[in-house]
């Protein structure tokens, strides 16, 4: 509850007190004010770096995967070549030996009376087809 204060009067001694009292406080206001700003600025400025430093490191060990796998792939592009050259020699001895065997087989034919007939089945067809003239094949079921 609140008295009223009628007939309380200030004398000049009072007065100072109170307005001391006030800029006391103003002063403990603005300090509080001005250090806060400071201190959440400061904090900022520690988050940044903080944040600067992990992305720093983080980009260094980016960098060192890329160059890892760039390496990699340059090895691997070099693996491939390799066994595309592998592979299309291979296809050319495979090539070149059923060229082979073709005049084989017609140099054979050539010398029997009749023409022959061969019992293939489809997969030995896929084989060996392009060796022999269509007309000596005879299919059987698988």
């Amino acid at each position: 509850m609140i008295a009223e204060a009628s007939g309380v009067t200030i004398d000049g001694q009072g007065f100072i007190t109170i307005a001391v009292g006030l800029l006391g406080f103003l002063g403990v206001l603005v300090t509080f004010l001005g250090t806060r700003g400071k201190t959440t600025a400061d904090a900022k400025a520690a988050l940044d770096k903080r944040i600067d430093d992990r992305l720093a490191a983080q980009m260094t060990l980016d960098e060192e995967k890329i160059s890892k796998l760039t390496a990699r792939v340059e090895e691997l592009e070099t693996h491939s070549g390799h066994q595309d050259r592998k592979i299309k020699r291979l296809e050319d001895r495979d090539k070149r030996k059923s060229q082979i065997f073709q005049r084989i087989f017609t140099t054979l034919a050539a010398m029997l009376p009749a023409s022959p007939e061969l019992e293939l089945t489809t997969s030995e067809i896929d084989l060996v087809g392009d060796t022999i003239p269509p007309s000596w094949v005879r299919h059987l079921k698988e």
